[in-house]
């Protein structure tokens, strides 16, 4: 038999099917089994949230948010815990590391020149970096395309007029003191009407090449610079020449203080 909690309208031609009510089929041995509350069933009602296909989006979408907010915190945090120098510059090495020694500067060039050349007791690690005698290292060192090492007898004479150059001015000289004035690098020997070149100081030609230098089988013997607007006070270095030098003609220039003692 069939039993209803609610009935439908027998007497409506139209029956309204929204009053219609849930049924549950009953056998006879089943009579003394509870029987539940019928639902009203509701056509145009939504199903419900955990079946509704466009809640179940809405949840997954939320929590990959949630999961995208937490990471970007951590990351923020992290940052803002390391120190701005760290994200700079990089984490500091465990012990200061020492700068960079080019191969020249270990080649024993510098020991040499300061223990045969350099005067008064002179050391280059008590000296500015525009000292004359400092400028005059780093030219043999770096600049002079000649590369000289301790083995070459002529370093020591190329040092001390390289030395000359930076504490004359030669750029400032009336004739040959830059290495741009190669071409026009001329002087007219006295009493002579031949003109001959000269090769500029602070080239890469051989020093006794460079104008107003004279030498004897590669020994500078003579300095000639005579009215040639050289500028400046003498340095004592000069008397590592001494020892071959026959002549020097300063004259007709702009220089003070007095000769070094040293050169007799």
């Amino acid at each position: 038999s069939m039993k209803h909690h609610r009935e439908a309208n027998e007497n409506s031609d139209d029956p309204d099917i929204s009053n219609l009510a849930v049924a549950k089929q009953v056998y006879e041995s089943d009579e003394e089994l509870p029987l539940y509350e019928a639902v009203e069933y509701d056509p145009s009602a939504n199903p419900p949230n955990h079946c509704n296909r466009k809640y179940f989006c809405l949840a997954v979408v939320g929590l990959i948010t949630i999961g995208l907010v937490v990471a970007v915190s951590v990351v923020f945090g992290t940052k803002e815990a390391t120190p701005q120098s760290e994200l700079q510059y990089g984490r500091p090495t465990l012990s200061p590391t020492t700068s960079p020694t080019s191969s020249r500067a270990l080649s024993g060039v510098i020991e040499d020149i300061e223990a045969n050349v350099l005067r008064r007791n002179a050391t280059f690690q008590n000296m500015t970096a525009d000292d004359p005698r400092i400028l005059a290292l780093e030219w043999i060192l770096y600049d002079d395309e000649r590369q000289l090492d301790v083995f070459d007898s002529n370093l020591h004479q190329r040092y001390i007029l390289a030395l000359l150059a930076f504490s004359l001015d030669s750029s400032a000289w009336k004739r040959c003191g830059g290495v741009d004035e190669l071409e026009s690098c001329t002087t007219s020997l006295s009493n002579e009407v031949k003109t001959v070149g000269y090769a500029p100081w602070l080239s890469e030609f051989n020093e006794c090449d460079w104008y107003g230098v004279t030498c004897v089988v590669g020994v500078v013997w003579g300095l000639d610079l005579a009215n040639n607007s050289v500028i400046g006070e003498i340095v004592p270095e000069i008397v590592g020449l001494r020892s071959n030098l026959v002549f020097l003609d300063l004259s007709a220039n702009c220089l003070y203080g007095t000769l070094p003692p040293e050169m007799g």
